[in-house]
């Protein structure tokens, strides 16, 4: 027997009351008067829609909604206006209270939407967050970024271990700077040797000049001693004693000369000696500049091995970000199955439904003769609307262990991220310490350019010295074997028992 009703209750929604016709439940003689379904006219559309109307019509009156902006993203609209959408709410909020069974078809009804909705959501965000398009983009991503920290980590250290390579260069040319600084003193010891050689040759002059200088007053004492034996034959011995007094003032003229440069040979030996000391005293800061370039060296060299270990830090935080990609991954897999016993749930929720619908279009179509089977029915459908809700706590609860998973998924991503920003402050912190070993390295270049600019004028000025000490030595060294010879005069004729007295600038045994 087919049970119907000839008119849908008051305040039933349009869907509700096509779901009742659908189940036999509402007579066929309303179709006309509820299949009300406006479109728009022809006549105007164009100016009333400049941009077309939305696929799906209004759920509450059935009129395409016309789009207030040119296509594009979004969700579409359920109503048409504000109206509508109250009064479908109001309509819901009726059917909802109805009672009955279409009061529980409809609750059944939003019921399963709702989980639709949900899983629709849920499917969304899974294929946005667990597709393997963007799951293995995120790889990919993750790799490259890796793999990019590796290859900066590992240019660091090539950097690294090139700095060292110059500042060891750069500690072999101090070395080589020192050793030339050490030969130049040795040479400023010999410049210095050979000045106080010159100083002892002007003293060993100096002597010589005083004892010369002393035989002329031997000779002069002599020369008057001899003058007043011969004073009665002064006459004849005139222009002898003239000729020694000549002589006498020669030698004293002689003695003078020698003195002053007996005295100018002292200042030149004190000159000397200053600009010896001077030299040594250069020589000393010289050393003090290499020691302090060969200790910048060493700090390029630990500079360098705190660059290998950051780099190694580096290297090991890689590694982890790799660990961390592969356990992303596992939980991918994790999340694909989840969503799997999430469809297969909502497949058993539907069939369900669907077997619920049949329950109930079986009970009002034979309500009247089969009360017992209809209460069984009415049974079924209460066990049936448990299993939705346990379908619907246990699809709750697969969203929520999926939420998680991306909680979770996001932090590990997070926590990749915070490694990799953390081996890029690494990285940063090599290259600072790079740079801080080419700028100390450069001073120390810089230090060795002075030092060698310092290096070289001191050489200039030993040059410069070694030339004055050559020339005082050409200007104040005697010629061997050569005597001033007086003026040749007439021998005076010899005198009987006259005594020869030996004059300065005679030779040995010549008769007077």
């Amino acid at each position: 027997m087919r049970v119907s009703i000839d008119k849908a209750p008051e305040g039933l929604s349009p869907e509700a009351t096509e779901q009742l016709r659908r189940f036999g439940i509402l007579a066929d003689d309303e179709d006309g008067a509820d299949a009300s379904d406006p479109a728009p006219e022809g006549d105007g559309g164009d100016e009333e829609a400049p941009y077309g109307y939305w696929p799906e019509p209004c759920a509450n009156c059935g009129k395409l909604i016309p789009r207030a902006k040119p296509a594009g993203a979004g969700r579409p609209p359920e109503y048409c206006d504000k109206d509508c959408q109250n009064e479908r709410k109001a309509a819901r909020a009726r059917e909802r209270n109805a009672p009955g069974l279409p009061g529980q078809m409809l609750r059944l009804d939003e019921l399963v939407t709702r989980i639709e909705q949900v899983a629709s959501d849920t499917r969304l965000e899974l294929k946005k967050v667990n597709s393997p398009e963007g799951i293995e983009a995120r790889l990919a991503a993750a790799r490259a970024a890796n793999q990019q920290d590796v290859a900066r980590a590992n240019q660091a250290t090539v950097q690294a271990q090139a700095d060292a390579s110059a500042a060891r260069a750069e500690a072999h040319q101090a070395a080589a700077d020192r050793e030339a600084a050490e030969a130049a003193a040795e040479r400023d010891r010999a410049a210095r040797e050979a000045a106080e050689e010159a100083r002892e040759v002007a003293e060993q002059n100096a002597r010589t000049a005083e004892f010369r200088r002393d035989q002329a007053e031997r000779n002069a004492a002599d020369a008057a001693a001899a003058q007043q034996l011969a004073e009665e034959q002064r006459a004849a011995a005139a222009d002898r004693a003239e000729r020694a007094e000549r002589e006498a003032a020669d030698a004293i003229e002689q003695r003078d000369t020698a003195t002053e440069q007996r005295d100018q040979a002292r200042q030149a030996a004190a000159a000397a000696q200053a600009r010896a000391e001077a030299a040594e005293q250069e020589r000393a800061r010289a050393e003090a500049r290499a020691d302090a370039a060969e200790r910048a060296c060493q700090e390029a060299v630990r500079a360098r091995d705190e660059a290998r270990r950051v780099a190694a830090e580096a290297a090991d935080r890689a590694a982890a970000a790799v660990a961390a990609q592969a356990r992303a991954e596992a939980e991918k897999d994790e999340l694909t199955a989840g969503y799997a016993d999430l469809m297969r749930s909502l497949k058993e929720v539907k069939r369900e439904r669907e077997e619920a619908q049949d329950q109930a279009t079986e009970y009002s179509r034979r309500r009247v003769e089969e009360e017992k089977r209809a209460e069984r029915a009415e049974e079924r459908q209460q066990q049936a609307e448990g299993r939705a809700e346990r379908a619907e706590q246990r699809a709750e609860a697969a969203i929520g262990r999926a939420e998680r998973q991306r909680d979770a998924l996001a932090a590990e991503l997070a926590a990749e991220r915070t490694a990799r920003l953390e081996a890029e402050r690494g990285q940063a912190v090599a290259e600072q310490q790079a740079k801080d070993a080419q700028h100390q390295l450069a001073q120390a270049r810089d230090n060795y350019d002075r030092l060698g600019a310092e290096l070289r004028a001191y050489g200039q000025e030993i040059d410069a010295l070694k030339e004055e000490l050559r020339q005082e030595r050409r200007t104040k060294k005697p010629a061997r074997g050569r005597k001033p010879k007086p003026a040749e005069e007439e021998t005076p004729e010899p005198i009987p028992g006259q005594t020869s007295v030996p004059m300065p600038g005679d030779a040995e045994g010549e008769p007077r």
